[in-house]
């Protein structure tokens, strides 16, 4: 469902500007700016044969945590090939960096996990959970990233 928000547009009067007519006029902004494999995720999880129901949950996190780490790859993949050179070394270090932090952390809340949940069926749920929003963040990162590096700067 798309969140609509009606906004009046009334910008700064002058004082000339003051004894002529005011434009109310009412333009809608839409602020549903989810990415699209958030919405596939939430009608998949929709579906009544898969809430509910734990393998076809867990296979549905699995899937959507490597749809999350092919957008992540996309991203490098475009900045790799069209970043200067300079950002790029920025780019893939930061990555190396992120990888290696993703590695040893993932191994500590593993073990959290493990002594929270006592090594419960529920501990593959809030893993994959966990990588899902992992991979889900550093995609939505680099994107961000990217578009911000790939946008020329308006001088004015």
């Amino acid at each position: 469902m798309s969140v609509v928000l009606n906004v009046v547009l009334v910008g700064y009067l002058s004082q000339a500007q003051l004894s002529q007519p005011v434009d109310t006029s009412v333009e809608e902004i839409s602020l549903d700016r989810r990415h699209p494999l958030d919405i596939s995720l939430e009608e998949t999880i929709a579906d009544p044969e898969i809430s509910g129901n734990i393998p076809s949950m867990r296979a549905v996190m699995s899937r959507y945590g490597d749809k999350w780490h092919e957008e992540m790859e996309k991203y490098l993949e475009l900045m790799y090939f069209d970043l200067s050179t300079e950002d790029w070394e920025l780019v893939a270090e930061s990555q190396e960096r992120w990888l290696a932090f993703m590695e040893i952390d993932y191994e500590l809340i593993w073990r959290a996990y493990r002594q929270r949940f006592q090594g419960g069926s529920i501990t593959i749920e809030i893993s994959l959970s966990d990588r899902y929003n992992r991979y889900r963040s550093r995609a939505l990162h680099l994107q961000m990233l990217y578009d911000y590096l790939m946008t020329e700067v308006v001088e004015g």
